[in-house]
This record gives C-alpha cells, sequence and structure tokens, in this order.
C-alpha cells in the first residue's frame, strides 16, 4: 500500500488553521467530494498524528469518496479518538468509482462499498462512523448528494444546526443509514 506524505504546510492545512483562529468560528465541517476526499483525509491524518487536529473542526462529510477503502479503515483508526466524526455518502453503482478502481488495479474505493458487508459494518460501528447509502436514490451516482439536494443537504443542514448527531435525525427517502 502506497502511503501519501503530505505536510502540515499544504494549503488546505493552511487553510483550516486560517478559518480556526477566526475567533467567530464555532465549530467547522468540512465537506468534500470524489478524489478531494484523499486530500482532505490525508491532511487531518498527518494533524491528528502530530497532535494538530483543531478542535473547532467536528465535522469531515465524505461524499463519493474516491479514496482507497483499506487504506482509509486502517488509517482512520491511527488518528485517535480525538478525530472529528466522520460520516460517508457511498454508492454501490457509482461509474466513476468503478472507473477509478480499474485503473487502480482493482482497489475498492471507499465511495462504492456495501456498508453492510464484512469488514466494513463492524469496522465502521466501532469507530463511530456514520455511512449513508445512497445507492437507491435517482440520478447519477457520482454526484447523488447534490442532485438530490433537497434530501441529503438538507440533512446535513438539520444535523449541524441541531445538537443532535446525525445517527439520531430521520433518514430522507431513499437514503439507507448504516
Amino acid at each position: 500500500m502506497r502511503r501519501a506524505r503530505l505536510s502540515l504546510a499544504t494549503p488546505f492545512s493552511q487553510v483550516l488553521d486560517a478559518i480556526a483562529a477566526i475567533p467567530n468560528v464555532k465549530e467547522v465541517t468540512v465537506l468534500c467530494h470524489s478524489i478531494r476526499c484523499f486530500l482532505a483525509f490525508e491532511t487531518l491524518r498527518a494533524r491528528a498524528m502530530t497532535g494538530r487536529i483543531e478542535a473547532k473542526i467536528r465535522n469531515v462529510l465524505f461524499v463519493a469518496p474516491d479514496v482507497d477503502a483499506e487504506g482509509f479503515r486502517l488509517r482512520l483508526h491511527e488518528m485517535g479518538s480525538a478525530r472529528p466524526r466522520f460520516a460517508l455518502f457511498v454508492s454501490q453503482d457509482d461509474a466513476a468509482l468503478n472507473v477509478s478502481r480499474s485503473l487502480r488495479d482493482g482497489t475498492i474505493r471507499l465511495g462504492g462499498i456495501d456498508p453492510d458487508q464484512e469488514p466494513y459494518r463492524t469496522d465502521f460501528a466501532r469507530e463511530k462512523l456514520e455511512v449513508f447509502d445512497l445507492t437507491r436514490l435517482r440520478g447519477r451516482a457520482h454526484s447523488r448528494a447534490f442532485d438530490e439536494v433537497t434530501s441529503v443537504m438538507s440533512m446535513i443542514q438539520e444535523r449541524l444546526v441541531g445538537e443532535e448527531q446525525i445517527a439520531d435525525r430521520r433518514s430522507p427517502a431513499g437514503i439507507s443509514r448504516r
């Protein structure tokens, strides 16, 4: 497994520092899509490994993450308990992730996993990840969360405004929560 080495001086890390330094900002939610989830995850992991995960960074939302599923599982645990909460939006019929998988010698992409299958079901429950299966929603699989803005994004907004965790909310029609 190839490990990327990201410096804490990456532009994304600098943006996180700048936002977290604003006194009026009480909570930061990172929302990313597809391959950008790799950059976000590796940056947050590098920060966590050096004790620099900002307390204001509370939520990380990965939509159709084009990230090595096995590598994610292993490295998530390395981040420890001080990491932000992660929510994954996955779809098993995502053609873009299937192409990515074939280009990466069959490496399973995180956004294309079946959250009911092992080892994901057990590992994600243990790590307290929220996983939303968007497979049954209509629209293009790779951008379903954005195509179904009224369903998915309103659920995210409700979570961010309220005090309850995502798992405590009722799912919009067509979204399976794991």
